[in-house]
Parts: structure tokens; C-alpha cells; sequence
């Protein structure tokens, strides 16, 4: 009788302390089981302020060295650092949810978001950022203007989340929802700007892929509807002399815009077929010389550059065309399968 008591508190003591080892850590950390990509749509998109709403507060030195912190925590997290960071998190506005991703097991995701309890209240509009607890690759996905350039925000979180990527990056504001400037760029331009949450974050992984989502029209002018690709890959660079001097992001380069042509992407309207111009183009290459295109001033670009060139870093800017953006999955998953292909080409050579 005594032998079977002891057991029995034996079991008990034991469901005690694993309740109390997870209220420790999920009491602060909600847990959320379902999509990523219904939780950008119901949740995460909606947390990006709107063009001139003013909902922008810059963050100072000391604020972005507290996040740096959190996602130096989230990156190597086990129960302390995730209990540490949700801590830290709260003292700045945010909170960490543990998003289970439903339908692939072991996809376990930390989002560190705003917490805003009423809309346009103490709003900071720093970003949503989410850390793959397991990665598949080290590549950082991100989407710096998901209001501005339509699908780009949804397109980033389905790479995300297809290509089992280390993180995902989206900011909190939309590029122009400050009317402040610093060195004649709004405050809140999460591509251009230094001095911002996105870009703090950004600067947390180091030797890695990253690559960026972001949207541009071929039907602006003629010039472009002539010459130019519904794909453009850009990196900042403004020739293969300058791109060489990293081996790694020459090749990945190269292999990727071989891949992308390959998969033989058809628009709606077959005007691809109809101009005789290839899917996937370069920047530099066959008349593409805009320098809004080149992406040389793109903040997270210059960083990744300025690592050291025997590391395999590399950045990427997909610039894509607006019909790419809204022609459906099936294209898109076209392209990542590109992209996924090209990152496992790269590995072998």
C-alpha cells in the first residue's frame, strides 16, 4: 500500500514540476498552433502603420542594443534565454509568441511582435520578427516594404516558411508613415535607413543568405516593358568585376538566375512570350541600368557586403514585377523552387 503511494506522489511531483518548467516559460510566452502565413494575414500585417499616419517612433541607441539582445536570446534559446528575452521583450512593448507550425512537425517558430493593446495607441511600428526554432538553411528571408509593394510581405513569409529559412524579417511602419528625415530619407524607410529596428535585427546574423522581396513595374514606361525581365536580381552591384571579389555570392547569383529562367515562368497574359525577353534578368546586364534598381543603397545590402568576403554571404534583392506578384502561388512556388535549387547547387560546387 505504502509502495503504491509512493508512486503515486512520485507522478505527481513529476507533472508538478513539468507544469511549473512550462508556465515558467509559456505563462509569459503564448503558445498558438496553426499557419504562418494566416497569421501574417490575420495578425501581423495588420500591425504595419499606414503611409502618413505619423505611428513611427524612432528607437535610440539604447533600444536597439535591448533587441539585439532579445534576438541573440531567441537565437540560441532553451528555457532561461526564452524566459530572459520574453522579459526584456515586455520592458519594450513586445511580447513572444511560440508559434507552432501546424501540419510539419518539429516547425517551431518564436515571434517577437508589438504588443499593442488599442490601435494608434503608444504605437512604435518597429516590426514582427520571426526565429525558426530548427532551420532547414541559414537563409534570412525579408520583406521591407510589404505595404508599398504589394504581395511582397505574403510572398516573404511563404519563402519563409517553403524553405524552412532561419528567419523572417518584416517592419512595423510603412516607408513613408513618418514625415521625419534624416539625410533626406524618411525615418521610417526600413531599406534605407540605419537606425531601425528591421535593420538592428538584420545585423544579428551574420555568414548568411539573405534575401529580400521587393516589387517594381514593368508597364511604368516603354523602355521597360521592352527590355526588361519580370524578374530582376540585384545585390547592389554594379558589374560581375565588383561581384566576383565574393566567390560564394557570384556563383549563387549566376546559378540562381540560370534556374529562374529555366523553370519557365508564363504570366497571365503571356507577355513574356510575345516580347521574346528572358524571365529572369540582371542587374547591368541587357539595357537594366535604373539605379532604383540596383539596390546600392539598400542599408542591409552594404552590410552584408561589408563582411568578410571568403565568409559565404551573400544578399539578394528579387525585384519583382507587379503581375509576378498577384499571378498566384503557383508561379511564386516556381520560384522558390529556383531559389531552393540554386541554394543546393551552390553547395556543391
Amino acid at each position: 500500500m505504502l509502495l503504491h503511494f509512493n508512486k503515486y506522489l512520485t507522478t505527481l511531483l513529476f507533472l508538478f514540476f513539468i507544469l511549473a518548467l512550462n508556465s515558467s516559460v509559456f505563462g509569459q510566452s503564448p503558445v498558438i498552433t496553426g499557419d504562418i502565413e494566416d497569421y501574417y494575414i490575420n495578425t501581423l500585417i495588420k500591425q504595419i502603420t499606414l503611409r502618413r499616419s505619423g505611428l513611427y517612433r524612432p528607437p535610440d541607441k539604447s533600444e536597439r542594443e535591448q533587441f539585439s539582445g532579445i534576438i541573440n536570446l531567441l537565437k540560441n534559446a532553451n528555457i532561461h534565454n526564452l524566459t530572459k528575452a520574453s522579459e526584456n521583450a515586455q520592458s519594450l512593448g513586445y511580447e513572444i509568441i511560440i508559434f507552432r507550425q501546424s501540419g510539419q512537425t518539429e516547425s517551431e517558430y518564436y515571434i517577437l511582435k508589438e504588443k499593442i493593446s488599442l490601435p494608434g495607441r503608444n504605437v512604435k511600428g518597429w516590426g514582427s520578427y520571426v526565429i525558426n526554432k530548427n532551420p532547414g538553411q541559414n537563409i534570412i528571408i525579408e520583406a521591407p516594404y510589404p505595404l508599398n509593394h504589394m504581395n511582397t510581405g505574403m510572398l516573404a513569409v511563404t519563402a519563409f516558411k517553403y524553405l524552412n529559412a532561419r528567419a523572417l524579417l518584416l517592419p512595423g511602419a510603412h516607408r513613408y508613415a513618418s514625415s521625419e528625415k534624416a539625410k533626406g530619407i524618411y525615418v521610417s524607410d526600413a531599406g534605407l535607413t540605419g537606425n531601425t529596428i528591421f535593420n538592428t535585427v538584420h545585423r544579428a546574423f551574420s555568414e548568411t543568405t539573405v534575401i529580400q522581396f521587393q516589387g517594381f513595374s514593368r508597364s511604368v514606361n516603354p523602355n521597360r516593358r521592352k527590355t526588361y525581365p519580370p524578374i530582376i536580381l540585384a545585390d547592389g552591384f554594379a558589374n560581375d568585376v565588383e561581384r566576383a571579389k565574393n566567390e560564394y555570392h557570384f556563383h549563387l547569383l549566376r546559378t540562381l538566375q540560370d534556374n529562374l529562367n529555366d523553370e519557365a515562368i508564363v504570366l497571365p497574359d503571356r507577355s513574356l512570350k510575345s516580347d521574346n525577353i528572358s524571365y529572369a534578368g540582371l542587374f547591368g546586364e541587357k539595357g537594366i541600368h535604373e539605379n532604383a534598381l540596383k539596390g546600392s543603397d539598400n542599408i542591409q545590402g552594404q552590410y552584408i557586403h561589408s563582411l568578410p568576403s571568403e565568409k559565404n554571404n551573400s544578399f539578394v534583392i528579387f525585384y519583382l514585377d507587379k503581375k509576378i506578384r498577384l499571378a498566384g502561388s503557383k508561379i511564386f512556388l516556381q520560384i522558390l523552387n529556383a531559389l531552393n535549387k540554386s541554394l543546393k547547387d551552390i553547395k556543391r560546387i
